[in-house]
């Protein structure tokens, strides 16, 4: 075969160009100590590089979600223990002064430190983490509880009748209705003489009146009780210190919650009066059902709008079957109800006359975008994020599709074909049938109930309604498919009392657990020298305790989950990282072994290429 010239040099030049390609391959992996450069250096390779590259990102952002719920953790764990630690002591300033050998000025001693140390745990409830309120829920700007007064009675509390306090005083207040012994006084009836004094009786202000025209309140000098019409007082004479004879309020210290609270509520129109024309809004915590009544009243107008309460669902009203409370604040198109637990916010316009309504606690309130109007519509179960709900059309008796309007529990529309979403409606289950007779709609993690709303019960396909719950706790994700939360919620540990209603916490269940509540009312014991309330208190703070240690253990339970996932998500971290590495690391050493092979290669093709190149026929000749 004859080879020209022309060819030998091409190939020359074709071989010194592949393997200097392959040295300076091998040369950019030994600077890189990466295998593959690009993706077309190997694409199967750099798709599960770059998956894997994203699974450890996300790793990595799980264990940045251990760690700061940890951090949160650790603190509310820290801070309990010190909370545990100060009640404690409050059980032994208790026991102390529950003796009888004590002196009313021992008692008084004694509760110098007791203040001191209810504002330590005042303090401890406002304990932050970086910055950010550890106990106030999704308000973690601002402190969880602050500083405020609360008024009971002997028998625990007088919350029907009392409207509202304000102002702060840093001593407990005893106040006296005075009058003649044996009589009865009404607030909004008759002019009522009482008097007060902050030192436990030994020093008192003048006698004051409430006139029975009003305004209703205490003046107690820096603090401002209001009193709703309708309390009844009885009367004692002021050569009387026996608080058990006659009515004597007792005004002390607690702590008012000021961040998110779990407890929820929603409103039910009833069909009396004209509910289509009005809602409501809820401010507060409502542990139970609560039915209202507008006995009077027109919103269109700046009028007062009265109203009375009922916890039986209408069988005993609050303040009475006659008798009526006066909204707190009127304006033209709303009225705020003030109820023991909260306020709702009547909004709307014309006559309210008649009007009734169910507060549902553990009730869900939902926002409705209906076409025409609105209808009664709220939630119940464990829902734990935001659903949205579709009403797709109707279905009447033959199976035939009904996409106008039509009403709840019309029979010859006898179901409903909706449909939710989970993810802000990008996606949606279709295909799920309701009874319009019961309009019970099920979703994920409870029920959607519709209702008629006085005249309106008309729903078509289109309309939609978001069940959006309120939520406290901040979680994190700490895996794909699994939260965790890192907060505790303020109000379901010291109790207190809630910016809106006159109820404190835990009253309708262990009232002993309201830590705030129950060391006021210590506080005030000590201060007044009252040593039955003493000796009750002293249960109460062993209930605060065993309250406490509770929350400690659901604490540290969450604690040792994230030390086990975390200990998991390191793991994985080692093995998806070796996996990487294997794809995307050079082997040094072999890489050194064939950069020194192909350098040998490339010199001798330079070698021999050079050697070929002299060769002539005139050596020949």
């Amino acid at each position: 075969m004859r080879v020209t010239q022309s060819s030998l040099y091409g190939s020359i030049i074709n071989q010194l160009g592949s393997s200097t390609s392959k040295l300076m391959e091998l040369n950019k992996q030994m600077a890189s100590q990466k295998k593959i450069d690009r993706p077309s250096d190997d694409p199967v390779g750099a798709s599960r590089i770059l998956y894997l590259r994203d699974s450890l990102g996300a790793l990595d952002q799980y264990r940045e979600n251990v760690d700061t719920a940890k951090g949160w953790l650790t603190l509310a764990d820290e801070t309990l223990l010190q909370v545990n630690n100060v009640l404690t002591r409050f059980k032994e300033l208790a026991e102390q002064a529950a003796t009888g050998t004590m002196t009313d000025k021992d008692r008084e001693i004694v509760s110098y430190e007791a203040r001191q140390l209810f504002d330590q745990m005042i303090n401890l409830a406002n304990t932050t983490y970086e910055g950010k309120s550890i106990f106030a829920g999704h308000r973690v700007e601002s402190n969880a509880y602050e500083k405020g007064m609360m008024v009971y009675d002997r028998e625990g509390n007088v919350e029907p009748y009392l409207q509202e306090i304000s102002g702060y005083s840093d001593h407990s207040i005893l106040v006296q209705f005075v009058g003649s012994s044996n009589t009865q006084a009404t607030v909004g009836t008759d002019n009522i003489d009482y008097r007060f004094s902050r030192d436990g009786g030994k020093t008192w202000s003048s006698v004051k009146t409430i006139s029975a025209a009003g305004p209703y309140d205490l003046d107690l000098g820096g603090v401002t009780v209001k009193l709703r019409e309708g309390y009844q007082v009885d009367l004692s004479p002021e050569t009387n210190l026996d608080t058990s004879k006659g009515t004597w309020l007792f005004v002390t210290s607690t702590a008012i919650y000021k961040g998110d609270e779990e407890t929820q509520a929603a409103v039910k129109f009833d069909s009396t009066g004209s509910p289509e024309n009005f809602n409501a809004t809820i401010k507060g915590a409502f542990d139970k059902n609560v039915r209202v009544e507008i006995v009077s009243g027109d919103l269109s107008i700046p009028a007062d709008v009265t109203y009375r309460y009922s916890y039986d669902g209408g069988t005993t009203w609050i303040p009475g079957d006659t008798t009526t409370f006066t909204a707190a604040s009127t304006t033209v198109g709303q009225a705020v109800i003030d109820l023991p637990d909260g306020q709702v916010v009547l909004n709307g316009t014309g006559d309210a006359s008649g009007v009734t309504f169910d507060v549902l606690s553990n009730s869900i309130a939902v926002q409705q975008r209906v076409n025409g109007g609105e209808i009664n519509a709220y939630a119940q179960g464990e829902i734990d994020s935001d659903i949205m709900v579709r009403i797709d059309y109707g279905l009447d008796s033959g199976g035939n599709k009904v996409e106008t309007s039509f009403a709840l529990g019309d029979p010859t529309v006898p179901s409903i074909v909706y449909s939710y979403s989970t993810d802000g409606g990008r996606t949606w289950i279709q295909g799920t049938t309701a009874n319009t007779a019961e309009a019970d709609l099920l979703i994920p993690g409870g029920h959607l109930y519709l209702s008629a709303k006085g005249t309106q019960d008309q729903i078509k396909a289109g309309d939609q309604f978001v069940v959006h719950p309120k939520t406290a706790s901040l979680d994190v994700e700490i895996s794909p498919s699994d939260t965790i939360q890192m907060n505790e919620i303020g109000w379901e540990i010291f109790g207190g009392h809630n910016q809106y209603g006159v109820k404190p916490a835990f009253a309708d269940t262990e009232p002993g657990k309201n830590l705030f509540v129950t060391l006021g009312k210590f506080v005030a014991a000590l201060e007044n020298n009252d040593q039955d309330t003493i000796a009750q208190s002293l249960e109460n703070i062993e209930t605060a305790r065993q309250h406490i240690s509770n929350r400690l253990a659901r604490v540290g339970a969450r604690e040792n989950r994230l030390d086990v996932v975390d200990t998991v998500l390191s793991g994985l971290q080692v093995n998806k990282t070796e996996r990487l590495s294997k794809l995307e690391d050079v082997d040094v050493a072999e890489v050194m072994t064939d950069l020194s092979q192909q350098q040998f290669v490339y010199e001798a093709i330079l070698k021999s290429s050079a050697m070929i190149m002299r060769m002539s026929l005139v050596k020949y000749i």
